[in-house]
């Protein structure tokens, strides 16, 4: 009969924990590089981070829709210079963000597709 022995289950601090969960928020830092540096599993510090989330010091944030101001304008001068493709376009749709590119949609776009760019930029 064999017996394999396995290494002793780690009992992590609370302690520890909260510093391995505020270490996943820092900025540039990903959850996965935190996991390989503890030898942990990833699941077991997202878990880590949904219970001690708020007593780390980042409180859960909501994705609650936003409304932002629009601006409806004529197209910009030069247009008529665009490409025969973009002039039979259906429409245009320009957005600024404050502290991102510029996004322009020309023609028709699936409203989850748009959704999802404005969601990335306004993200970043």
């Amino acid at each position: 009969m064999d017996l394999i022995l396995g290494a002793p289950r780690r009992r992590w601090a609370r302690g520890e924990k909260l510093a391995a969960v505020a270490a996943t928020f820092s900025p540039g830092v990903t959850v996965t590089a935190v996991a390989r540096q503890l030898g942990i599993s990833r699941s077991m510090l997202f878990s880590w981070r949904k219970t001690l989330r708020a007593e780390a010091g980042f409180p859960k944030t909501s994705r609650a829709p936003a409304f932002v101001p629009v601006t409806v304008r004529p197209d910009p001068v030069g247009f008529a210079s665009a490409s025969p493709a973009a002039v039979t376009a259906q429409g245009t749709i320009e957005i600024s963000f404050t502290e991102a590119p510029q996004m322009r949609i020309t023609g028709s776009v699936d409203p989850a597709l748009a959704t999802a760019l404005v969601t990335a930029l306004a993200g970043r």
